[in-house]
């Protein structure tokens, strides 16, 4: 009977001593919580550590029953996208929401926590990607990256007058709280203030990630959001690429329109040549047929005299060229001519008091 006693009082005390070291584990292990955000332990972890350190090298026997007991020294990790401090998970971050694990539902669930093999916290909650706020930001990030697209579109083709001294980011971007009032403005009127705050900022965040925009804080303090890419109309994109050709050729470039212009004066010099002397040469035949026409009619009417004065002719047969100098231009070539023909004299007379100088065929 002895022995039975002492097996049952046995038993119990094992028992016992397993069911306290592990509530005892239990209480010490939900102590812990969460880790800091991307720590894998916290400030409570940290100070127990201290205290096992120094409870380790304590000469006090009862101290040092304890130490043989297992310590927990594992805090749960911190959710991905959430915020913890002090073992507590405070929230996640803003464009997330914090969605319960499906085990958490069981009943008494929570007495898992801290349960060896189980962690600090036994069924910790995700933080899922708030898919609204999403798609709000997306929409928000789509008229910010248009608006800023299209001001630097209007710079770049002359549409926005830049000041000058201006550098190219400056000029292309704007102030961040005139772009955030304007979109504002645009909002629905079941979103707070506070909530669009939250969506513009991560409808920035997004559009940083992807490289669509870059940011610039001023001397003033003032931020500048600059779109990396512009709106361009097919005019101004036309403009451009000719400035570009005509940027990386323009010694061919100017070298051809030379070529062309002079070709041009060339030939039409050549033309104009070529339509002188043919003017000309028909000018000389009738000049020297009216002076050959003139001389006849005196021989058969002597009141009518034998001679042509020059400038009457060359008024009548130049009647069609209005300017004095080309006809001046091409009547002294053909009188060069006539003048320069056997068969016509050149005489000076005295008409109505002035000396003047006249063409006559010579008799043969």
């Amino acid at each position: 009977m002895a022995g039975e006693a002492f097996i049952i009082l046995l038993r119990v005390t094992l028992l016992t001593v397993a069911i306290y070291s592990t509530l005892k584990y239990k209480s010490l292990s939900s102590e812990l919580g969460y880790c800091d955000s991307s720590s894998l332990s916290n400030r409570i972890l940290d100070q127990r550590v201290k205290e096992y350190d120094e409870l380790a090298n304590s000469p006090d026997e009862a101290d040092a029953f304890y130490s043989f007991l297992p310590i927990p020294m594992e805090c749960t990790p911190c959710p991905q996208y959430a915020i913890c401090q002090d073992g507590h998970l405070r929230e996640c971050e803003a464009e997330f929401l914090l969605t319960d694990s499906l085990l958490s539902h069981i009943p008494f669930s929570s007495f898992f926590d801290g349960i060896p093999y189980f962690g600090s916290v036994a069924f910790p909650p995700r933080c899922e990607p708030d898919s609204e706020k999403r798609a709000l930001a997306a929409d928000v990030g789509v008229h910010v990256l248009s608006t800023l697209e299209k001001h630097k579109g209007n710079v770049i083709c002359g549409g926005i007058k830049r000041r000058k001294g201006l550098s190219d980011q400056v000029a292309f971007g704007l102030k961040e709280s005139d772009v955030h009032a304007f979109i504002s403005a645009l909002k629905d009127k079941s979103i707070s203030q506070t909530e669009f705050d939250e969506i513009w900022a991560l409808a920035l965040k997004d559009l940083a990630d992807n490289e669509e925009l870059d940011r610039l804080v001023q001397e003033n303090g003032d931020s500048l959001i600059i779109a990396r890419n512009a709106q361009i109309g097919f005019s101004c994109k036309i403009r451009m690429k000719l400035g570009s050709i005509i940027k990386k050729w323009r010694l061919e470039f100017f070298t051809l329109i030379a070529l062309f212009f002079g070709y041009t004066m060339a030939l039409s010099k050549i033309r104009r040549s070529s339509a002188d002397k043919k003017r000309v040469k028909q000018l000389v035949h009738l000049t020297i047929e009216q002076v050959r026409e003139r001389a006849y009619r005196h021989m058969e009417d002597t009141s009518i005299s034998p001679f042509v004065i020059p400038e009457q002719v060359r008024d009548e047969e130049l009647a069609d060229v209005h300017s004095s100098t080309e006809r001046q231009r091409l009547w002294s070539r053909v009188r060069k001519i006539v003048e320069s023909n056997a068969n016509i004299q050149v005489k000076q007379l005295e008409l109505e008091g002035e000396i003047t100088d006249v063409f006559e065929w010579r008799s043969s």
